[in-house]
């Protein structure tokens, strides 16, 4: 109802490495320090934010689950020198490594990846093979010595997903699935995963994103996996992020053809269509982003007037809305030198961006209502002014001829 920004603490030019919250309102983020990360912890205020100690933590991925209400934080896998894992209630005296507590649990010498659901570790150990060579096996544990038990899942396991009383686990390249009930352990997917893409889980159904661009259904059983997309999800083994709303799945895509954007799956169907392109296809692998607020999905689009822009869906996902644009009144045009903003004093202090004909940005700074604009180094050319209110947010655009 009122926007306020409030400075939580001053971390100069430090690195933030990583946000993520629990619930009971703790959210935790790291501050890098050359080879070690400050683990802190905020609530929201000034007073509930603070430092809870520096750990061991080097690799360029960060990734974190909830646990009992506990946050749990660890570096991507470093098969060569895993780093150790660090669990924290969001007190000093809570938050410490847990390695210790783990390989007490299974006897192993190291620990190398770990996850976590709301009630279950899960977490891999190196294990030595009937015929001599070593690879990772998952442990699933509620924390004590009798409720941890080695699974027939074999790997290194990046992500764990609850379904009822199944957990999905998801390492580089494989997908098993546990069952607790049934205590038994199945490999659902073999040498098919995207080892960096999201798992979700939707009325009885996971769905996975595959190394070849595709998205499989799973409904737990070999059986009840196959394969509902193979429009690039997961190409160029990028992050695949998936959101279900309603009865459509949605999903990020780039590939040669079609470009980078976002498509969705009628699941009642299996009908497939485009929501937004967000750019066309370039060499560099840009991710395409979305973040779920609500009902609503928010993500990048690259326009050829503004540039890159952000961009959000109207209610639940019904229609496609850009920041609202005004045009904008100047002289004179064509131009020489100086531009004059004929509304500056609607717009008001304005952030300025001009861009070629060919989306290049070639000029950006902060206009004040009393000063016009000089253009007098711009080469001779079609332009474009984009003017950001700081007043109110509205966006205003002129084209305009440099001569």
């Amino acid at each position: 109802t009122q926007q306020t920004t409030i400075t939580l603490a001053n971390l100069g030019d430090k690195q933030n490495r990583f946000l993520e919250c629990i619930p009971g309102g703790h959210c935790f983020f790291g501050v890098q320090y050359d080879s070690v990360v400050q683990v802190w912890r905020t609530n929201g205020s000034p007073s509930g934010t603070m430092p809870l100690g520096f750990f061991d933590m080097q690799q360029s991925f960060s990734r974190y689950a909830a646990w009992k209400n506990k946050m749990l934080i660890m570096d991507d896998f470093d098969f060569d020198n895993p780093k150790p894992v660090i669990i924290s209630n969001g007190t000093t005296a809570g938050t410490y490594y847990l390695d210790s507590t783990l390989l007490a649990l299974t006897g192993m010498t190291k620990i190398y990846c770990c996850n976590a659901t709301p009630d279950k570790l899960i977490f891999s150990g190196r294990w030595t093979n009937p015929n001599g060579t070593h690879n990772g096996r998952a442990y699933i544990s509620d924390g004590t010595p009798e409720g941890t038990k080695m699974l027939d899942a074999f790997g290194y396991f990046r992500t764990v997903v609850k379904m009822d009383s199944l957990y999905f686990l998801r390492s580089v390249n494989d997908m098993y699935v546990y069952d607790a009930v049934a205590d038994t352990t199945i490999l659902l997917i073999n040498n098919g995963c995207n080892g960096f893409g999201q798992v979700i889980t939707h009325n009885n159904k996971a769905y996975i994103p595959g190394d070849e661009g595709q998205i499989y259904e799973s409904d737990g059983t070999v059986a009840g996996t196959h394969i509902i997309s193979t429009q690039g999800a997961g190409l160029n083994n990028y992050s695949v992020y998936l959101w279900v709303f309603d009865h459509y799945l949605y999903y990020n895509f780039r590939d040669s053809e079609h470009g980078i954007g976002l498509n969705r799956i009628n699941l009642n169907t299996g009908v497939e269509s485009l929501v937004v392109k967000v750019m066309d296809y370039s060499g560099a692998i840009m991710i395409p982003l979305m973040e779920k607020v609500g009902n609503r999905l928010i993500f990048p689009k690259w326009t050829s007037l503004q540039g890159l822009e952000m961009w959000g869906s109207n209610g639940p996902l019904t229609e496609i809305a850009s920041p609202e644009v005004k045009p904008l009144s100047i002289s004179p045009n064509p131009v020489a030198d100086r531009l004059h903003i004929l509304e500056s004093e609607r717009i008001g202090e304005a952030h300025f961006q001009i861009v070629d004909n060919i989306g290049k940005v070639v000029k950006t700074g902060v206009l004040q209502p009393e000063n016009d604009l000089m253009v007098q180094d711009l080469t001779p050319g079609v332009y474009f002014l984009q003017l950001i209110s700081r007043r109110d947010k509205h966006v205003s655009l002129a084209k305009f001829v440099k001569i």
